[in-house]
């Protein structure tokens, strides 16, 4: 017999990345120094006046600066300083919330129906993984590449492709 599996159904989950690297970002510190940004004031310390310094309200446990990635570039640049104010107000959006990081992954139910039993398998995309919630254009982008391996794993495991498109894709 020249039974083929099936597809039965095709999802593209988008799954909480609740513990990403945000190393392209910054991070927080104590060490307060050239190119460190003052939580207190929001300003870089090296533009903070002798009172300010004097003034910084250190807490035990809490971090008193934020040091930005700020796309690389050399500290103490014009560029160092705008790219870091970004990454600065980027870190304190996604500690409010306003955005996570996910997954995006697809996977497709198979069956196969012989001799009256049914098999049931899960096939699934590679994934993608520290996605910005946020970033519309990029996620339908991504949504469409994982689309494209899946069927591509599913071909090469010789899966009935007949109806591929025009089975209705899930989103959860």
């Amino acid at each position: 017999m020249n039974n083929k599996f099936k597809i039965e159904s095709i999802v593209i989950e988008h799954k909480l990345y609740d513990n990403p690297d945000t190393f392209f970002i910054g991070e927080y510190t104590s060490d307060l120094d050239y190119g460190v940004i003052v939580i207190q004031y929001d300003k870089f310390y090296e533009d903070l006046t002798e009172e300010e310094k004097d003034q910084i309200n250190v807490r035990n446990r809490e971090h008193t600066g934020f040091k930005p990635c700020a796309g690389g570039e050399k500290v103490g640049t014009k560029e160092y300083k705008e790219y870091g104010l970004q990454d600065y107000k980027r870190m304190g959006q996604l500690n409010r919330g306003d955005f996570y990081f996910m997954g995006i992954i697809a996977h497709a139910d198979i069956f196969l129906e012989e001799n009256g039993h049914s098999v049931y398998q899960k096939i699934t995309s590679g994934g993608v993984w520290g996605i910005e919630s946020d970033d519309k254009s990029g996620t339908e982008e991504i949504e469409k590449e994982q689309i494209e391996d899946l069927k591509h794993q599913l071909e090469h495991l010789n899966v009935d492709m007949s109806n591929f498109d025009h089975i209705k894709i899930d989103r959860k």
